[in-house]
């Protein structure tokens, strides 16, 4: 029995018909792309049919390559735009990425609490909905979707918070409406529950990258296991839905005079094997009174941890009232 030569031909030549022979007692006659055994009967000569027969080869064991098989799909990326990557907001930032970000990659984003880490997420997907049209996706357990829409606005409009009115939201909606950026909650959020939203997600609104704000608020207990178990499924969606995919996770409680580091991060030995990226922010406090600090408006960049380029750290300005930031000048 011979089947068509695309997806679902193969599929159910493997999954279903070898599969009750004996998947190695079975050989894979593959058919050229558009043809069924009449077409290609029709078009062809007997001896064709017969060489195609004798170029059958057993099936691939799912999740093995060869070399061969490795290199092939090299040179095809190398010739895809999909290779391309695809710049943050931030050209000083690039410059440590290797020109940016690719598919398939985990971001991994921290920094102490208020150092910024959902603004500076924020606005790289909306850099990514805005600039390149590529549907984005904020996941968030810590805002609500109006409070990010507002930041939004911000970024859009160039705007403080206390000169938005919400009474205004219909107007900015006339204007913002074709950008593809989209928000979501959902309480007691599990890692495999995650997952099937975000492949939901994909699937219906082509979602490209995102976003998931906070772990922390996924992982509750301080067992490594656990740990592990939600940082590989976050990279299991990055290489598997190809997209690359920003986790922001809180760091342990450090001394607030000196910079975190990737090994401060809460569950950082799992987080360091799956993260092909780690990029920190580190904002110095300044101490107004006893009860009350703020921050410095400078913020150090560091891409702590990098696959693919050398990483290092830039500084940045921080816009607090505009919820941005911006290229650091001075």
């Amino acid at each position: 029995m011979i089947f068509d030569a695309d997806d679902a031909g193969q599929k159910a030549a493997k999954e279903i018909w070898a599969t009750r022979l004996g998947v190695d007692k079975c050989y894979n006659v593959l058919l050229p792309q558009g043809y069924d055994v009449d077409k290609f009967l029709l078009e062809y000569s007997k001896e064709d049919f017969e060489k195609l027969i004798k170029s059958a080869t057993k099936f691939k064991v799912d999740g093995i390559y060869s070399l061969a098989e490795a290199l092939y799909q090299l040179y095809e990326r190398g010739m895809s735009k999909d290779e391309d990557r695809i710049p943050f907001p931030w050209e000083s930032i690039n410059e440590l990425l290797g020109g940016g970000v690719k598919k398939n990659w985990l971001i991994v984003v921290s920094g102490i609490p208020g150092s910024g880490k959902t603004t500076f997420v924020t606005q790289i997907l909306y850099h990514f909905a805005k600039v390149y049209n590529i549907p984005s996706l904020m996941f968030c357990m810590e805002m609500s979707e109006s409070d990010l829409a507002l930041k939004v606005i911000q970024l859009e409009k160039d705007l403080t918070y206390n000169e938005i009115l919400p009474s205004d939201a219909l107007v900015y909606l006339s204007d913002m409406e074709d950008i593809p950026l989209y928000f979501g909650y959902k309480a007691q959020i599990t890692p495999q529950l995650f997952y099937n939203t975000m492949k939901a997600a994909r699937d219906r609104y082509g979602i490209g990258i995102a976003a998931f704000d906070n772990l922390q608020r996924m992982v509750r207990s301080d067992k490594e296991a656990d740990f592990a178990k939600a940082s590989g499924m976050f990279k299991d969606i990055a290489m598997e839905l190809k997209m690359p995919f920003i986790l922001i996770s809180q760091p342990r409680r450090i001394n607030a005079e000196r910079s975190i580091t990737s090994s401060d991060l809460k569950g950082s030995g799992a987080i360091e094997a799956d993260g092909d990226l780690i990029i920190l922010l580190n904002r110095k406090r300044i101490k107004e009174s006893k009860a009350h600090s703020i921050f410095e408006e400078k913020t150090t960049i560091i891409v702590d941890k990098s696959r693919y380029s050398p990483g290092g750290k830039v500084n940045l300005r921080f816009i607090g009232e505009k919820s941005k930031f911006v290229e650091f000048e001075g």
